[in-house]
């Protein structure tokens, strides 16, 4: 009878509660073995994302472990298949006024590993172990932010928990916005909740009478590993106001107050501009946050074709060819400026730049765009005032649509109008 290679199997490196699908995740399986024995020794890994009541298979794979004396080892990288099992949605209507509380189950979902050892000619699978949940993340912690989040709370997790910063946003300063923009904010749930009843507490700030607040009920208990999306517009959120008005916080709180988020703070903006702009981009935590550009914009026609030579199979003449060109495109571009920015929100554009999906607002109109300068301009007038120049371009509706074959372009019109200036 075969004696056992391995005494014990057990997850060395296991990554937090939550995890960010665009960092690396690792998994470190290790088994004691009583001498080096490595004939067809193989240490297995399933990864299971739980849909309802059911364990729904994302991945598996076997490799030969290396070894540490009489340890067993091998290593797990599975960032690529968690974003696989995510994505984010946005939809300008869909969470319109502050009553509508929007569930995003595919930003954040359960997932669980099973890991064993197989060994032996035939091989036989040997010790299957499951190990606890946690949750991907359908998002990352970007370079620009990896010091400050790594050193001070070494994980995401921690981040979320510690600093009770709930909003799927790196925007963590007054943000200012006006009585058109369309704000939104995302939120999870890291933790146990509680039993009791959520609320969104809208808390109006005054030049000099100090605060008042008002709660919006967010309807049903939340729990562990939820998220959502609410509407934090000024038009949806703030019904009336004295004329000393100068903007207000957002905070996700339950009745009995054991469980709260941090304040999202905004500064009220009354001012007329005439070059308002408004984008909502997908950031690098994986949800859609609002940006508003303030100075003057510039657009530009650029076209693109190809000519070619047909020529008559018949003839061999060079005068018999006809000249022909494929069909031209045709790219409308243009420059928009953020206006005057602080240097903290220069750092928050980095968000935007590197988003992978941007929209323009207009109105009740998305357009989708693609940032397409290499580089941005970046000006700087004094140490507290800056501003970026950021050379943008429309997305055809070809582009955008083509993956559905049956989509029709009377579809298409209703879902994004062809652009026209306001």
């Amino acid at each position: 009878m075969r004696k056992p290679l391995i005494v014990a199997l057990s997850v060395d490196v296991y990554p937090p509660a939550i995890v960010p699908a665009r960092n690396p995740v690792v998994f470190q399986i290790s088994a004691d073995i009583g001498s080096p024995q490595k004939q067809n020794h193989r240490i297995g890994l399933q990864v299971l994302r739980r849909e309802g009541n059911l364990d729904v298979l994302v991945f598996e794979d076997l490799v030969t472990p290396w070894f540490n004396g009489n340890r067993a080892i091998a290593r797990f990288e599975i960032s690529e298949l968690l974003i696989t099992s995510l994505r984010s949605d946005f939809n300008l209507h869909e969470s319109a006024g502050f009553h509508i509380r929007v569930s995003r189950p595919d930003v954040l979902k359960p997932f669980f590993i099973k890991y064993y050892e197989e060994f032996g000619d035939p091989a036989t699978v040997d010790v299957v172990k499951t190990s606890r949940w946690f949750y991907s993340l359908f998002g990352g912690v970007p370079t620009w932010k990896q010091v400050e989040i790594f050193d001070s709370y070494d994980n995401l997790t921690k981040y979320f928990n510690l600093s009770n910063r709930l909003f799927l946003s790196w925007h963590w300063f007054p943000k200012v916005t006006d009585t058109n923009a369309p704000e939104r904010l995302y939120l999870i749930v890291p933790r146990e909740p509680g039993t009791s009843n959520f609320v969104l507490r809208v808390t109006r700030h005054y030049f000099d009478d100090g605060d008042e607040f008002e709660d919006f009920n967010l309807g049903h208990t939340l729990q562990l590993g939820q998220a959502f999306e609410v509407d934090v517009s000024y038009k949806a959120v703030i019904e009336s106001h004295a004329s000393n008005f100068s903007g207000y916080s957002i905070q996700v709180i339950s009745v009995d107050e054991s469980f709260f988020s941090e304040e999202f703070h905004f500064n009220m903006d009354f001012r007329w501009l005439p070059n308002l702009r408004y984008f909502m981009f997908l950031n690098s935590l994986g949800a859609y946050e609002c940006v508003r550009f303030t100075g003057e914009a510039i657009h530009d026609l650029s076209f693109t074709r190809q000519m070619f030579l047909e020529t008559d199979l018949q003839e061999y003449a060079s005068d018999s060819a006809s000249r022909g060109q494929t069909l031209p495109e045709v790219i409308r571009g243009f420059k928009v400026n953020t206006g005057w920015i602080s240097k903290e929100e220069v750092l928050w554009m980095q968000d935007f730049l590197s988003s992978q999906s941007v929209f323009e607002i207009k109105g009740t109109r998305r357009i989708p765009v693609l940032i397409r300068q290499d580089k941005t301009e970046l000006y700087k007038d004094a140490s507290h005032l800056n501003a970026l120049t950021i050379e943008m371009e429309y997305i055809d509706l070809p582009t955008v649509f083509q993956r559905d074959p049956d989509l029709t372009w009377q579809d298409v019109a209703e879902v994004v109008p062809p652009y026209q200036e306001d």
